[in-house]
């Protein structure tokens, strides 16, 4: 509302200004019965246009086809606050989308372009007064946001409108609209010396008016029909719609045949396969820690089809957002065209700005699609062919339709960012001669900019001459830290050696930090560092309070905000391990705190080798500290692990984050138990999850190799077990022959099960 109020005010203010040409002032009571008269000459060359919408396979006309993102005020039957009603609103309510139409024959009628496609208009109906004939479009508009209308016969009680352009001003325009149910004119003056004129450095030269509609001299005579909001400086806007540059509905069907085969040959579904992620025990209950804003889909996908432009017959850019911990899993890029074989790729770049990843075919397609490299503000307004092209699984849906750009806005690094009339989801828009203007894409958010828990939006309309330049020279704008990793490689942390706690009001009040904090909400206490980390190596001590992060090449600094821990459970159970049913194991959390934090992995997406500086407060005053990221020791989630099928156990490794939790040093043997089988031989021997077992027949076991050697070729095993500080001595005995023990599940006891739910 307070939008419209402003438009208002400036068509109040350029007409107190501009008055009506070269007209003497008329008394109010005169102009107002004039205006009024005229509203009855001119009603019967106005038609109201319905269009009734339809669900298409499930699908609401709802969202971006019925919007209009404009800078252009007037045309108020496409904004919000001009009465603009969803698709699935009308549907519901069952009404028709109405829209003024100019009546040029008595067969034929003019009238705003609502770019919506034609599987979601079930018809399009004329009405003049009572008499209401069916109509069908029949041409395009080719410069201006309208299109031509042929009705199945002659309309009765209507007045074609005849235009001349020649007749001198002042003039008047008329516009109708449905409004609070009523069909209402709108008459008001307007003038050729409007807006002034509008100057660029780049030579441009406009006039902007405010007035769409039909313009008319104040005899009622026909001059042109509004429906741009720029003007050239000369007359030559002034002519009837018939002379407007125009395609027919064959003509447009030709250009949409077009792009069809532009889009079969150059926008290829892409299958994406991925290792399945090597989870700890706490991520297979729990779900790892989740960084919202990066990956489209979950990052626990194994398999992922996306939509590639096929950019020369040997490349293709792939239109998906992984974030480095999911391109770490990539194995295999399969492309799949219309027609021939599917064809392997191999892995060239992510894009480090946008949503994407280049990669180079075994064997080159025909087809590529070329880009537009011109300027893309020079085609405001125009019919441009489109396909709107969408992945589901494997299969690939296109429709074709048309699209045109109705406003351009300033965005990330000076970059111009159109907006078009029509939906805007996974839509490719072309020009006549099948070069690709504008498509849709994300842009990747730096770590600086990312929010923990929000979502920031996905793809977003982008020139193609903006990514022509990347494409060009890729290694320039790759990101080198998002790439396909080993397995060993694949859940690889950054580290600055400490373990911290969130801060709150209390605590920060407490170290003097509530201004550098927001009182407490964001800041953490360093409570304890790793002997030969960065931290350490920086001087860095328990007590510090790290306020934030500045990275180079990150728009602002990263706050420090302790999370989610990744399911770590302080109030570990161990007191009530031996009366836990066998199969509650895998919902058991892990007993200490995980490598991963908000720390590591904002350092992690960083990339190793970056420089930053952080901010640290201790003694009152802060202190800056330089760093370059740098790969961290193996840690729980990461280290080499072993798992014996005869015992039903996996073991891995005491990593340093295990190990300060147990008290243990580098030099104590053990293997912490990470997983156990129901059923297994070491479940009935009465072993529990995150037990270590230090020694197998006395001899001290320092890591997995170990734990794999002694108990090769064993028939009975005897194992020092270790709960906390408390040890015991374990028999299993592995030869078939002597077991006497029935290898059967153990059901739980109802106590059993009271104990469960007791924690």
């Amino acid at each position: 509302m307070i939008m419209r109020m402003r438009y208002i005010g400036i068509a109040v203010l350029c007409a107190s200004l501009w008055g009506c040409g070269e007209a003497e002032p008329e008394e109010e009571g005169d102009r107002i019965a004039e205006h009024s008269a005229m509203i009855d000459q001119i009603a019967p060359s106005i038609v109201r246009v319905e269009y009734t919408l339809q669900y298409d396979q499930g699908e609401a006309p709802g969202g971006g086809g019925m919007r209009y993102r404009s800078s252009f005020p007037s045309m108020s039957p496409f904004l919000p606050w001009g009465g603009m009603s969803d698709g699935e609103d009308l549907i519901r309510e069952e009404r028709p989308r109405v829209v003024a139409g100019y009546v040029l024959a008595s067969d034929k009628v003019v009238t705003e372009d609502i770019a919506i496609h034609p599987r979601f208009i079930k018809s399009i109906q004329i009405r003049s007064g009572d008499q209401v004939s069916d109509a069908h479009v029949s041409g395009y508009a080719v410069d201006r946001p309208a299109v031509f209308l042929t009705t199945s016969e002659p309309m009765p009680n209507v007045k074609p409108l005849a235009f001349d352009a020649s007749v001198e001003p002042p003039y008047l325009t008329v516009r109708a609209e449905e409004s609070e149910g009523r069909w209402i004119y709108y008459v008001g003056g307007a003038s050729e010396e409007f807006g002034g004129v509008t100057g660029t450095t780049d030579g441009l030269r406009f006039r902007h008016h405010y007035s769409d509609g039909l313009w008319i001299t104040k005899d009622g005579q026909a001059v042109t029909l509004g429906m741009l909001e720029r003007l050239p400086l000369d007359d030559s806007w002034k002519m009837s719609p018939q002379d407007w540059p125009q395609i027919s509905g064959e003509e447009m069907q030709a250009l949409q045949d077009q792009v069809k085969a532009r889009a079969a040959a150059g926008l290829l579904r892409v299958k994406l396969s991925l290792r399945s992620p090597k989870a700890d025990q706490s991520e297979d209950r729990f779900g790892p820690m989740r960084y919202y804003g990066g990956d489209e889909d979950d990052p626990n996908d194994t398999e992922r089809n996306a939509l590639g432009v096929l950019v020369a017959p040997d490349r293709i850019l792939i239109l998906t957002e992984m974030k480095a911990r999911t391109t770490a899993r990539l194995e295999r890029i399969i492309v799949h065209p219309e027609q021939g074989d599917p064809v392997s790729a191999t892995f060239v770049v992510s894009l480090k700005d946008y949503g994407a990843l280049i990669a180079d075919l075994d064997q080159p397609l025909d087809g590529p699609i070329q880009l537009f490299d011109g300027d893309v503000r020079d085609q405001r307004m125009h019919l441009l062919p489109a396909a709107q092209v969408r992945v589901r699984g494997e299969q690939q849906i296109v429709y074709l339709g048309h699209r045109r750009l109705v406003g351009f806005e300033l965005g990330w690094q000076r970059n111009i960012y159109p907006s078009l009339m029509g939906d805007e989801e996974d839509t490719f828009v072309f020009d006549k001669e099948g070069r690709l203007i504008v498509l849709q894409i994300a842009q990747r958010q730096k770590v600086a900019v990312e929010e923990q828990y929000s979502w920031r939006g996905g793809p977003q309309l982008t020139s193609a001459a903006q990514l022509a330049p990347l494409l060009t020279d890729v290694l320039a704008h790759c990101d080198e830290n998002n790439v396909p990793l080993t397995e060993e490689q694949e859940n690889r942390l950054a580290w600055l050696g400490v373990e911290m706690q969130g801060l709150d009001q209390e605590l920060a009040r407490a170290n003097r930090v509530s201004q550098q904090t927001r009182d407490g909400e964001t800041g953490a206490l360093i409570t304890y560092v790793y002997a030969d980390s960065p931290a350490a190596g920086a001087g860095i001590e328990p007590g510090y309070i790290l306020l934030r992060i500045r990275a180079e090449g990150q728009p602002k600094p990263i706050e420090i905000q302790m999370g989610y821990d990744g399911g770590y459970y302080e109030d570990f159970p161990w007191e009530h391990l031996d009366q836990l049913p066998e199969q509650y194991f895998d919902q058991l959390p892990a007993p200490f705190p995980g490598a991963e934090n908000v720390l590591t992995r904002k350092l992690t997406d960083l990339g190793f080798g970056t420089q930053f500086t952080a901010e640290f407060f201790v003694d009152g005053q802060q202190v800056d500290k330089d760093f370059t990221v740098v790969q961290g020791p193996e840690h729980y989630g990461s280290t080499k692990r072993h798992k014996n099928e005869p015992l039903g156990v996996t073991v891995r490794d005491l990593t340093f984050e295990v190990r300060r939790h147990f008290q243990k040093t580098p030099e104590d043997p053990g293997v912490i138990i990470t997983k156990i089988e129901p059923g297994s031989k070491t479940s009935i021997a009465g072993i529990k999850p995150y037990e270590i077992i230090t020694h197998i027949d006395e001899q001290p076991v320092m890591n997995t190799d170990d734990f794999e050697r002694l108990i090769a070729d064993q028939a009975e095993l005897n194992l020092s077990v270790l709960r906390l500080t408390k040890g015991r001595q374990v028999k299993i005995t592995l030869d078939v022959e002597d077991e006497a023990v029935d290898d059967a599940p153990i059901e739980p006891d109802p106590a059993e099960e009271d104990v469960v739910e007791a924690f």
